[in-house]
């Protein structure tokens, strides 16, 4: 199988691995703007628009360009210059809230204004029948009514109450969760009789609800966890050098989204989810060179859309999508600032080991490790002065034998293998002058295949097979047209090694197809005129194989002597075939 295929068929068998590795954070594409405001609030209405509360007014943003609804000197009061809260209602309706309330006509593209803030900002509104309850900055919760606009309720005057970050519904009754400067309280609106619930939590910033009734709170010093049933209260706080623990104590922002995972925005810490099998946080980190991460700003609201994207404001970087159900690949490439991240970026091969760590071949950069469970790389590096080290940074080939050892093949620095216990690397090279037939046969080894006595068949490139036993280091050598050409081997360069179950083996390259018997040390030939270079075997359970040939795709029979090609014309959209795999 050639070196420059290797990772596109790896990555589909371990695809399932490097999927859970790393999230994908796209940011906000637009044709010709840019978002330097500061984004508060997010949402996404029935018609695709996603509308955006900035500092610098609402914006509406269809995909290719922001329209701006700004404040204008001009104009009557319609839009306020600054938007910390955005609503979508249930009809669909899109209300504003900033030093007042305003409500979104769409078939005139305009805004009726309401005030109803006494001058000050609108931070959390809900909308509860012919009512919208907003509060925000030191008024108080009121009620206003969606069709006059008057005040018809107002409730938690007192100075220590009055500041309002959150109003939602409870899963369970009529009344409304309101997180006020005074703490959390559960609001009957019928009775008008609230109920405070204590939580040792300074400074709420946001507060939601999860489907199974406890409630997440938000604050400055950290996560609360409150059990309206039991009255049980858990905190979460910050620790940085923990696995899964919080990164920032200052949680800007809470959402359950359809599945039931729990999202927070941090401040310049970038995300997280909660893991409640473990009872620890997934961290998305902020990370300002990395245009796949998040940038380092206060996370401030979360939405998802019927599509099950999640969007994120994050302070004036913008708006971010998050669509895992959209994601299909992942990239793991090398970042110049992180030295944990992949060293080298031209991959050539791939190995899952029993434990699940992949070790990385890679074309300069060594040999790397990579844990899927924390998402970093160890890395094994030449060092000429130390022959325990690995033999080439350019590594073409990996493979384990039963003891766990890996043998590695090189351009340049022959084998090296890899003793698990010890962790040191052992060489296999070859010195100039060497006579043919001692020793390995070049220091270039494009292919390893460990038999089931631990011999290793080694793609000798430019010069055919040898069979390496490391029980005695003994060579057996089949080079076209020097030691061993009486096998009658017919490839000098050797893409693919497949064993066919039996104890032979398949051997596909420029040259053609050929069966190898270990045994009697024979290549038998199987080249029709209709192959082109072989670059990939794939062997069926009846016997039967597929080839990837430069000139098509190809399935081939000895026993029943049947043949069939495969090109563009019959569907394929390259006769170009450098990998196949099969799936279930």
């Amino acid at each position: 199988m050639p070196y420059f295929c290797r990772l596109f068929l790896l990555i589909a068998a371990l695809f399932s691995v490097f999927a859970q590795a790393k999230i994908i954070v796209h940011p906000l594409f637009l044709e010709s703007q840019t978002i330097n405001d500061y984004c508060h609030s997010v949402v996404r209405d029935p018609n695709g628009f996603l509308w955006l509360g900035t500092d610098n007014g609402l914006k509406r943003y269809d995909g290719y360009q922001l329209t701006s609804f700004a404040k204008r000197a001009d104009v009557p009061p319609s839009m306020d210059s600054n938007i910390p809260e955005l609503l979508m209602d249930p009809t669909g309706t899109v209300w504003a809230g900033g030093v007042g309330l305003m409500r979104y006509h769409p078939e005139t593209d305009s805004f009726s204004h309401y005030d109803v803030s006494d001058g000050t900002n609108i931070w959390t509104m809900y909308r509860d029948g012919n009512l919208i309850w907003v509060g925000g900055e030191g008024f108080g919760l009121r009620g206003v009514d969606i069709h006059t606009g008057e005040i018809v309720h107002q409730y938690f005057t007192y100075y220590n109450q009055r500041f309002i970050n959150e109003i939602l519904p409870d899963i369970n009754s009529d009344s409304l969760w309101v997180a006020s400067s005074a703490g959390v309280f559960l609001f009957d609106p019928k009775s008008h009789s609230m109920e405070r619930y204590e939580v040792d939590a300074e400074s709420i910033i946001d507060l939601i609800q999860a489907k199974d009734g406890r409630l997440w709170i938000g604050t400055t010093i950290g996560l609360w966890v409150l059990d309206p049933k039991t009255r049980e209260v858990k905190h979460y706080q910050a620790d940085p050098d923990q696995v899964g623990a919080l990164k920032s104590d200052t949680i800007w922002s809470l959402f359950e989204d359809s599945k039931g995972q729990i999202w927070l925005g941090t401040d310049k810490q970038g995300v997280h989810r909660y893991q409640p099998e473990s009872d620890t946080f997934m961290h998305l980190a902020a990370a300002g060179i990395d245009e796949k991460s998040f940038p380092a700003g206060a996370v401030s609201d979360i939405f998802e859309d019927d599509q099950g994207s999640l969007w994120f404001t994050v302070a004036n970087y913008g708006v971010f999508r998050v669509s895992p159900h959209l994601d299909k690949f992942n990239t793991l490439t090398n970042n110049v600032r992180d030295s944990e991240s992949l060293a080298f970026n031209n991959v050539l091969d791939l190995h899952q080991d029993e434990s699940g760590l992949i070790w990385v071949a890679t074309d300069g950069g060594g040999l790397e490790r990579y844990n899927p469970a924390t998402g970093r790389f160890e890395h094994f590096r030449h060092d000429k002065k130390d022959p325990t080290t690995i033999s080439s940074d350019s590594v073409l080939a990996i493979a384990e034998d039963s003891e766990r050892n890996l043998w590695l093949g090189t351009w340049g620095g022959g084998i090296s293998k890899l003793d698990r216990q010890s962790m040191t690397f052992s060489q296999i090279t070859r010195q100039p002058g060497t006579p043919e037939g001692i020793g390995l046969g070049d220091i270039n080894i494009f292919r390893i295949v460990v038999d089931e006595r631990d011999r290793l068949l080694l793609s000798v490139w430019g010069k055919g097979l040898q069979v390496y036993d490391p029980a005695d280091q003994s060579f057996l050598t089949y080079f076209v047209g020097g030691i061993g050409k009486e096998s009658g081997i017919i490839n000098y360069s050797i893409n693919d090694i497949e064993p066919t179950g039996d104890g032979r083996y398949w051997i596909g390259g420029h040259n053609g197809l050929e069966l190898f018997n270990p045994e009697n040390g024979t290549f038998q030939q199987f080249t029709p005129v209709e192959f082109d270079d072989i670059l990939d075997i794939h062997v069926d359970p009846d016997g039967g194989i597929w080839l990837g040939c430069a000139n098509g795709l190809f399935y081939f029979d000895p026993k029943r002597k049947i043949l069939k090609k495969f090109q563009s014309k019959d569907g394929l959209a390259d006769d170009f075939v450098v990998s196949i795999e099969v799936d279930q």
